[in-house]
């Protein structure tokens, strides 16, 4: 994977806050929140980045964030619950008491976890005012929770190994054996599958939320901790210490990925093509898969293929004629917007395809 490193607007003051998750709204863009007084940031293409932190001069550091039916909500260290529709103006919804570290949705309902087992649950009307606590069962940090279509409808993970799941959209909750006692801090459903991930490079995968196994280990992630993982466009991508990321097919089977950076990622989302993650010391970066075409004939009869992808992205541009052997011809830098040309000749026809280096 190739990565971009996005960039704050002129004008924006907090660009060192350390940023802990970031979330995706259809038709509206990014948000990533972090650990900053009232941090919170959104951008339409992930590359270019303002604050959005109206009505969060209340709230504490921020430490998860969602978006569904419509809103973004997002959980800090104090225990707050904040929602907003657009990303850029925020309203308080709960004052829980209690440091909440992740926030989920699934099947009409959002679930918020955190410190010593809490768990909130709220129906996702429009805007989520009604919080109800549940009671875990456990006294465990709770770091993290998703939601999907499964025997379990939410699975929560944490401290020590845990793992709980709830097939009544959170309302009780029943204990599952991981295997592990390493920390669990990140957890994605996608491709019928869920995956965790956390401290000492463990990676746990599950179809059904009950019987959870270890991923392959034979990836070169030489770090110590992944904190988030995403799905998107059949791939699965974990972020974690140092910059380093993980990307599986089927989230059994790994390997390492570079990300252009040394800071610590902490988030990590999918839209569009594009994995938008983040971390320490406002670390914001986009991994866009490179497109080819459309495909214009010249005057001279050779072809000109547009290339698409990320901001600043080398893209090398492969050829066949069988579809089997590949050679490189040429290496494309892409523009401020992403975009990018090379040409060649009609004959011999031959297939093109497009790697991020």
């Amino acid at each position: 994977m190739g990565w971009t490193q996005g960039r704050f607007a002129p004008g924006v003051t907090d660009t060192s806050d350390d940023l802990a998750a970031v979330a995706y709204g259809s038709g509206k863009g990014f948000v990533a929140v972090g650990h900053g007084p009232s941090a919170s940031f959104a951008s339409t293409n992930g590359i270019q980045w303002i604050e959005s932190t109206a009505g969060l001069d209340s709230a504490g550091p921020l430490y998860g964030v969602t978006h569904y039916n419509g809103d973004y909500v997002a959980v800090d260290s104090d225990g707050g619950i904040a929602s907003s529709p657009s990303g850029s103006t925020w309203t308080p919804r709960a004052a829980t008491g209690v440091s909440l570290s992740s926030i989920g949705a699934y099947g009409g309902e959002f679930v918020a976890v955190g410190d010593n087992g809490a768990i909130y649950i709220a129906p996702s009307a429009v805007p989520p005012t009604q919080w109800t606590f549940v009671n875990s069962g456990t006294t465990e940090n709770l770091l993290a929770v998703a939601g999907g279509s499964t025997l379990w409808e939410f699975i929560a993970v944490g401290a020590s190994g845990t793992i709980l799941a709830s097939k009544n959209l959170g309302t009780s909750w029943t204990p599952q054996t991981s295997g592990t006692l390493s920390h669990l801090d990140g957890l994605i459903y996608g491709n019928g599958r869920y995956v965790a991930v956390g401290e000492a490079r463990m990676i746990l995968t599950s179809t059904n939320g009950t019987f959870w196994a270890p991923a392959s280990t034979n990836y070169n992630y030489t770090g110590t901790d992944l904190y988030a993982v995403g799905y998107g466009n059949g791939l699965f991508v974990a972020v974690g210490e140092d910059g380093w990321t993980a990307v599986s097919r089927d989230g059994s089977a790994w390997a390492w990925s570079t990300s252009e950076t040394v800071n610590t990622l902490r988030g990590i989302t999918y839209s569009n093509g594009a994995f938008a993650a983040v971390g320490d010391s406002g670390t914001l970066m986009l991994s866009v898969a490179p497109k080819l075409g459309p495909v214009t004939l010249l005057p001279n009869r050779s072809f000109q293929i547009s290339v698409a992808g990320g901001p600043g992205q080398q893209i090398q541009i492969q050829a066949s004629t069988d579809l089997l052997n590949w050679l490189v011809v040429t290496t494309v830098k892409l523009d401020l917007n992403g975009a990018g040309q090379f040409t060649d000749a009609a004959t011999p026809h031959r297939f093109f395809r497009a790697i991020t280096q």
